[in-house]
């Protein structure tokens, strides 16, 4: 008989078992939480976080939060129009602290989408530990949640890397992305933060312009988990609403999105490459 232990705590509660290479079937025991974060716009945040909640989706039920409160682009992303966004969410939550909020998220499948509020004006209305209360609320449905957030250090960016088991910091090529990201992980480790829960997705990798990949992983001293090609199919699948990786999932990005979220949830990854990166020196 096949023996069960538990598995890291960063991966999903009540997910199947994995089964491991030591013939040992491991039971996750927590869903992840996983903040997707970049200082510098433009840097592939709304797109991973859009691909990596799908690829989550697959496997168990997803939830994604947009705390780009001023300009979200995460309904784009997914093609949705919600009833309900975020400051709506909040103002219930406020009134009546026991409302249940689950039913005012935009379903996709298995994907749950709560998005930012529709104006700046909106957005200014809400306060971040209001918004992160909501997080919080809906984090304890024991659904794995994504959180994108926006440009900068913000109050929203740390609440978010604060709550999250996981931390994916998008960067370009370009120097200044680089060098932004380098300040966030500079801003973590000053704050005490755990930076070892970090991920690196380095978009348009192997654009021939920019950082290499090898400069890039020196600079933040981190590795690489996934070296995202410079593809138009990226691109026009977020003006379609079909993220890329259930547009194409067989295309490089797709299945490196797609093994960007089985490695979130610790299931075993094809051993072809050794990492994630698709685009490698």
């Amino acid at each position: 008989m096949t023996a069960v232990v538990d598995a890291p705590a960063t991966a999903a509660l009540d997910a199947p078992a994995i089964p491991a290479a030591d013939g040992v079937a491991r039971v996750p025991r927590r869903r992840p939480v996983v903040a997707v974060v970049s200082p510098k716009g433009g840097s592939g945040k709304t797109t991973c976080a859009a691909n990596l909640a799908v690829g989550i989706a697959r496997r168990i039920p997803t939830t994604l939060i947009d705390l780009n409160v001023w300009s979200g682009d995460v309904e784009w992303a997914l093609g949705t129009r919600p009833v309900h966004r975020l400051d709506h969410v909040v103002r219930r939550v406020l009134e009546d602290p026991t409302v249940e909020i689950e039913s005012m998220l935009a379903r996709r499948d298995d994907l749950s989408v709560l998005c930012a509020p529709e104006t700046p004006i909106a957005a200014d209305g809400i306060a971040p530990a209001d918004a992160l209360l909501v997080v919080t609320r809906l984090a304890a449905l024991h659904r794995a949640t994504v959180l994108d957030t926006g440009p900068g250090v913000t109050d929203y960016t740390l609440g978010a890397i604060d709550a999250a088991s996981h931390v994916v910091l998008t960067t370009g090529t370009d120097v200044p992305s680089v060098q932004a990201a380098r300040k966030l992980l500079q801003t973590m480790r000053a704050l005490r933060m755990d930076d070892s829960r970090a991920m690196l997705v380095v978009s348009r990798a192997a654009s021939g312009a920019g950082l290499s990949i090898a400069e890039i992983e020196s600079t933040l001293g981190l590795e690489t988990a996934l070296a995202v090609p410079d593809d138009r199919a990226v691109a026009a699948s977020i003006s379609t609403g079909i993220p890329i990786a259930e547009a194409r999932p067989d295309s490089r990005p797709g299945r490196g999105y797609l093994e960007l979220a089985d490695a979130v949830l610790g299931w075993p990854i094809p051993k072809r490459r050794g990492v994630l990166a698709w685009m490698r020196p």
